[in-house]
Formats: C-alpha cells, structure tokens, sequence
C-alpha cells in the first residue's frame, strides 16, 4: 500500500504551489485579472471576462536534468534510485495549484462597481524525506544493501500530504469614498468536490532484519470524496461526481486601495473561509512486530508464502475507520502593493505577498517594472525572493485590440526555455472584454 500511495502522490504532486503570479500585479491599473483587489477602480465602466487560466509548480527535489538517465533506444526515464542519491537527510515539499475563472462580469457606475464570477480551484502540497523515496525506489532488501544507516536504526518516513478541489462563486463590490480612496469587498459561495489531508506524527520502519517488520506508527488520513477505503496492502480511489454541492463553504476578501497621478498602493486580504466537509477518517496508532518465518511456513502454506505474510500482516495492522464531518481553512493570502508612474510609459513598483494556513508559511517580496511604447501594448518583467530562497525572474505582457484585451505572464522565465533545468514553473493568462468610458 505504502509504496503505491507514494508513487502515485509524488508523481501527481509534481505534475500539477498556493502562490500569486505577479506579473499582473503590475499590470493592475490596466488589467482584469484573478486576484485584483477589490478595491481598485476598473479601468472601464463594462468588463466581461472570458476563461482565464493560472499554474505553479514547485519541487525542492531538484530538476528534471538531475534525473533523466538516456535509454539505449535514445529515450529518456526518470529512476527514482537517482532521484534518492541527490537527496540530503531533510524534509522535501512538492506544491502545485491551479485556478481557471470560467466567467467574469463587472460594472462601474459614479460611486460603486461590482463584480459576479466563477472559479475552479485546485491544489496538492506533498512533504516527504530520502529514507521514503529511497524505501520506494529500492524496497527494504536493495535499501539495505546501499543504505547504511537502515541496518542500525529505523527509518523515520512521515509524510504529509493535503490536496483539495473546489469551485466558487462570488461577488465584489467597491465603494469610492473619494477620487483617491476607495475600499471593497468580496463573498463567494464555496463548493468542495474532493479533500485530503494526512497528518504523520510517527512512522517509524526497522528493516534491519529482512525477515522481520518492526513498525511505530501514529498517523491519520483523513478523506472527503475522494479515498474510500485502506488498508495495509490497497488503497481505493473513486471519486464521486454528484458530490458536487455537498460540500459547503464560504471565503471573504477585503481590499483597500489610494492613488494619485504618480503613486498608488494597494492592500488586500483575500480567502478568509473555510469547507465543511463530509468524509471518512484512516487512523493507526500501534506498534507492529512480525518477526521471520519458519520452516513450517513453507510446508503447510497452501498459495505461496507471501500470500501467508500479507493475510498475517492484514491481521496484525488494522487500519481504524469513521465517519467524520470536519472543517478545513482556506489558506488566507496578505497582499501589498505599490507602483510609482514615472511617465506615460514608464512604471515601477513592488509587491510583498503572504500565504498562511499553509504547512508552512509562504511569503514573497517581488519588484517588477512595466513598459508601454503605445496605447495597445505593453509588457514588462520582475524580480522576486521567496521564503524558499530562490530567486525567481518574470516576464508579462498585454495587447489591447478594441474592447479585446488579452494578458499573459510568466513566472520563472528560464524555465520556459529549458522546463528540464528548473524546479518551478508557473503563469497566467486571460482574456477580457472592456468597454466604456
């Protein structure tokens, strides 16, 4: 079971980070885009958005490069045994998140403007070590042979892993006290369609002795529409599609924004809320010695001997199970931002952009600068440092053809020329139709 949960979760964790493109940040006073605040006046007085799409991938294990292995035949695979021989002894995170607005519609009128639209939402934070990687990569006999440390101790795995999908619906409304300050707020009408979420406390595997399984665990998983069943050997995915709705949920934002003819700033504090949920929870609390095999095993065991180790595994491990209703926070995002106009053409600014309720919380200071040689585009790039430490460049742009207005940014720029070179990936891009004045 183990081994099938990791693969699954390591890849899938990978192809698919709970943090803010900033390009369009920079491109606010011209742009419609996911995550504006609310506050801020739009640039016309009719706004339809089309489909807008945003992805970020992030993986501390390092780069595609650092894994492929070239085939004979000319192919290229990715082993986890190489993966395993770049891994210090640390805690690795994998994240991933994705938002597509299917729909917008906005209007401004002397004092107020609003906003209806609609959201799809998904996101997948995997956390894991070198002793679970290298325990899936080889199993327990080949981790012995080229791992020194699995003969004198156990292996300390805990994971941790959460990944939810939901879609929204919600309205923004701002109010514009005067001609440089206005403040708006945002409701959406949350619907969760999968949930899960496993916490690890111990896990604790000696595999010293290939014969024997001496195992410390205390952990929980806990699943909404999505994990039906577990247990030591299998695990069952089936997700249900007319869970659609049943599970509720609300989140709030709210925005603050001031500008003159050169300066304007910006605060919002966005994805206060929650979901409630209805699920099972997967628990194991207990210490699991299976020690060897006899002679005996061989002789009277009808169906081959590892059929016998895994029915007598089943009946040493249970895994507990419930029904459970519970509750989940939305990871509340803190944006500040500010951008000074030099010219017509020329702008610069920054950003200092907060994640929590995260497993960790996540922070990002970014600059950027923006370029308009006419009235139908623009682009720019930015700069920004993260609470990974890594050091990350953009690139952004915008057309404005008529009511059309299209944008599109990059994050990490040097990864879009050699996606195989890096770590982190991530953009956006959306389409608007804007008109009067």
């Amino acid at each position: 079971m183990a081994k099938s949960i990791i693969c699954i979760l390591f890849f899938c964790g990978y192809a698919l980070l709970p943090a803010q493109d900033p390009g369009p940040l920079f491109m606010a006073k011209d742009q419609m885009y996911q995550d504006r605040n609310p506050a801020m006046p739009y640039p016309k007085k009719n706004i339809i958005g089309l489909p807008e799409m945003r992805g970020q991938i992030y993986s501390e294990t390092g780069t595609l490069n650092d894994w492929n292995r070239k085939n004979p035949d000319g192919t290229q695979s990715i082993y986890l045994q190489d993966i395993w021989k770049s891994l210090e002894r640390k805690d690795y995170t994998t994240e991933a998140g994705f938002s597509i607005k299917s729909f917008s519609f906005g209007k401004k009128y002397d004092r107020w403007q609003f906003n209806l639209s609609h959201r799809i939402r998904g996101d997948v934070d995997f956390t894991y070590n070198k002793d679970l990687v290298g325990l899936v990569a080889y199993g327990n006999y080949g981790l012995l042979n080229v791992e020194p440390l699995a003969m004198t101790q156990a292996l300390d795995l805990r994971p941790r892993l959460s990944t939810s999908l939901y879609q929204s619906l919600g309205i923004e409304a701002a109010y514009f006290i005067n001609d440089q300050w206005s403040l708006g707020i945002g409701a959406d009408y949350l619907a969760g369609w999968y949930e899960v979420d496993a916490k690890v406390r111990k896990f604790d595997l000696d595999i010293h002795d290939p014969l024997t399984i001496s195992a410390k665990e205390d952990w929980t998983l806990r699943s909404a529409d999505l994990i039906q069943s577990v247990s030591i050997d299998s695990f069952n995915v089936k997700y249900d599609g007319q869970a659609l709705g049943k599970h509720p949920g609300a989140a709030f934002a709210v925005g603050l924004f001031h500008h003159t003819s050169q300066w304007q700033f910006g605060l919002q504090v966005r994805d206060l809320g929650w979901i409630s949920w209805e699920g099972k929870a997967y628990s194991r609390k207990a210490e699991t010695n299976y020690s060897g095999l006899q002679v005996n095993d061989f002789l009277n065991v009808d169906g081959g001997i590892f059929d016998h180790i895994k029915d007598t595994l089943r009946t040493l491990t249970n895994v507990d199970e419930s029904n459970i209703k519970y509750r989940t926070s939305l990871q509340s995002r803190i944006i500040l931002d500010a951008q000074y106009h030099l010219s017509d053409r020329w702008s610069g600014g920054g950003a200092i952009y907060m994640v929590n309720n995260a497993p960790a919380t996540y922070w990002r200071v970014m600059a950027g600068t923006v370029y308009r040689p006419s009235q139908v585009f623009e682009f720019g790039g930015d700069i920004s440092l993260d609470s990974y430490h890594k050091i990350n460049l953009g690139l952004f742009g915008a057309l404005r053809l008529s009511i059309f207005n299209i944008y599109m940014s990059m994050e990490h720029l040097p990864g879009f020329f050699n996606p195989n070179g890096t770590s982190r990936l991530g953009g956006s891009m959306g389409i608007n139709l804007m008109w009067g004045e």
